[in-house]
């Protein structure tokens, strides 16, 4: 990578990153409702035009910004073989200046990751693999439609571990039909015992348009009750605290030093460019997004147009709310901060709205946070602060 002359771009050191959507599966999966496309035969085409997409931001833009985290994402990113991985990355270099220490993320599917890949998916700078691993029973594997099994999602563990990445993420999901309390527990000791440094843990969403929506609409399955869902979560918080795992967002827990470093750019509105088909894009206040029609990217590519489908310029009251929203989901807020931003007392706001404030909260100092009960209750507490 280039790192000759590397600058600042940004305020102190928040510098952007970069998202690019890889769109293609091999199978959609029973419960997704990301963007995704099934004929992998037109993967070479699409990087021929993500490629092209990037030279022409550079072009637009006319500065190359200093950055320092990327994320591939999907879809399913690790249907990139070597060749692909290596011409995005190249056209990133020439582009983009890399900060030296840049976390490279790739997604995986444990069903699709082969061991000749992954060495030279790390020659090419990736340093970071986020695992799909969904769960380790291989009966909840079936019923979401995944193409994995729970032995195979070891194997990937093991393969990653081998060619020498030692920033790994799995994804969990809870919450699944059928699921009990056992199941869950079983699945968070195998995840602690493989000695992940990160897990992204979320409740299963049944998605509008997706099938699970529909066979729920239809009653083929049942949503669990809520006791149970909060015994998942707090089994989640509790067992992973044990084995030194913070948690740092509402779905996310790390050991020291693993927080996802691109993820938290979302959560702290620290500008980032999304390339791809329906990837998003925020920076000066203003947030965009690509059209998630194919077609209609690969013509705008091919009439030197970014292939931005609409965007909105956030107003102070936008952005004062998703502060809340992302932020209280993460590190807190800091009173001091908003009241300076936004001439809002929001812990003034907070203790009207929570009598009794310590039931949900913790402050410390001009910080809010959350409890382990306020952070079950999160999306409750968030709606009653902005009302």
């Amino acid at each position: 990578m280039n790192n000759q002359n590397f600058k600042i771009n940004f305020n102190g050191d928040k510098l952007p990153g970069l998202y690019l959507h890889i769109p293609f599966c091999i199978h959609k999966c029973f419960y997704c409702d990301f963007f995704s496309l099934t004929n992998v035969q037109d993967l070479d085409y699409f990087v021929q035009n993500l490629v092209q997409e990037i030279i022409i931001f550079k072009e637009l833009h006319n500065i190359k910004y200093a950055i320092d985290t990327i994320y591939f994402g999907g879809g399913t990113p690790s249907l990139l073989n070597p060749k692909h991985l290596e011409t995005i990355m190249r056209t990133l270099d020439d582009n983009f200046i890399l900060n030296p220490s840049s976390e490279i993320t790739l997604e995986a599917n444990p069903g699709i990751l082969e061991s000749l890949y992954l060495q030279d998916y790390k020659k090419l700078g990736i340093n970071r693999i986020s695992l799909g691993v969904q769960t380790f029973d291989d009966n909840q594997l079936k019923f979401l439609q995944r193409i994995h099994t729970s032995e195979q999602s070891i194997e990937a563990i093991n393969k990653i571990r081998k060619i020498g990445i030692d920033n790994l993420s799995i994804d969990l999901i809870y919450g699944l039909p059928n699921q009990t309390l056992e199941n869950w527990k079983t699945d968070l000791s195998i995840a602690a015992q493989i000695g992940a440094e990160h897990i992204s843990a979320y409740n299963l969403i049944y998605e509008d348009g997706t099938p699970l929506k529909k066979a729920l609409q239809k009653g083929k399955i049942k949503l669990i009750d809520e006791e149970l869902e909060e015994k998942l979560y707090f089994e989640l918080i509790n067992r992973l605290s044990e084995n030194q795992y913070v948690q740092y967002e509402i779905s996310n827990f790390a050991k020291k030093g693993f927080e996802s470093k691109h993820n938290s750019k979302y959560w702290e509105h620290i500008p980032y460019f999304g390339f791809g088909p329906s990837s998003h894009s925020f920076f000066k206040n203003t947030r965009s997004w690509n059209t998630k029609k194919i077609n209609n990217y690969y013509s705008s590519i091919e009439n030197r147009k970014l292939p931005i489908e609409n965007k909105e310029i956030l107003t102070k009251s936008d952005l004062f709310i998703e502060k809340i929203m992302l932020q209280l989901r993460a590190k807190g807020l800091n009173n001091n901060e908003i009241l300076k931003e936004f001439d809002i007392d929001i812990l003034k706001v907070v203790k009207e709205k929570f009598p009794e404030i310590n039931e949900y909260f913790i402050i410390n100092g001009n910080l809010i946070s959350v409890n382990a009960k306020g952070k079950y209750l999160i999306n409750e507490i968030i709606l009653t602060i902005l009302n």
